[in-house]
């Protein structure tokens, strides 16, 4: 078994269990998989929202966008994003 204690936790990361069930982890706010909030994924969930064309997210990047785990996303979504994105 491998630890590496000193890494994030991303959104996309794939977590192994021992019986060898594999999960995709997702971090809420985390669009883009870096482990950390930035403006980028602040602009990609306003992309998603306003239906823009080329910019609608899919898969573990939706439900890391959905931040009121609803299944949508919607206005509440964004500001909830700025919210924690201003606080940092």
């Amino acid at each position: 078994m491998v630890s590496d204690y000193g890494t994030l936790v991303k959104t996309g990361m794939k977590l192994k269990l021992s019986n060898g069930i594999e999960y995709i982890l997702i971090v809420r706010g985390d669009i883009l998989g870096t482990g950390q909030i930035t403006i980028t994924d602040l602009s990609k969930i306003i992309l998603h929202y306003n239906e823009v064309s080329g910019f609608l997210l899919t898969g573990y990047r939706l439900k890391a966008a959905d931040m009121d785990f609803d299944g949508e996303i919607t206005l509440t979504d964004v500001s909830q994003l700025l919210i924690i994105y201003n606080s940092i």
